[in-house]
């Protein structure tokens, strides 16, 4: 699967973030956001951090930007958050990428 720089780092505070246990789900998206570079990807990563905090599924926020996230991006989000085993898949998925 391949990904934009961005994405990859931006996945890599997340799954940081998760880690820790120490931070709301939300705040382990909004951080990562926060600290991007003003552009397309920052704003897209803030509208998936509004519509995760009013309640839509990440995996669901996700598909309504394909150009952003590949299918196979998407899937292993929600394989991850189905098993409650996400820090674990974004570990995996990290190790895979480097």
């Amino acid at each position: 699967m391949t990904m934009s720089k961005e994405l990859w780092e931006f996945t890599r505070q997340f799954h940081g973030l998760l880690e820790t246990g120490e931070y709301s789900f939300v705040e382990c998206l909004s951080i990562p956001a926060e600290r991007l570079h003003e552009g397309d990807f920052k704003q897209i990563m803030i509208e998936v951090t509004n519509k995760v905090a009013s309640g839509y599924p990440l995996h669901h926020v996700m598909k309504e930007y394909p150009d952003t996230f590949s299918p196979e991006f998407v899937s292993m989000i929600r394989s991850g958050m189905n098993e409650g085993k996400l820090d674990i898949v974004l570990q995996d998925f990290l190790n895979q990428a480097t």
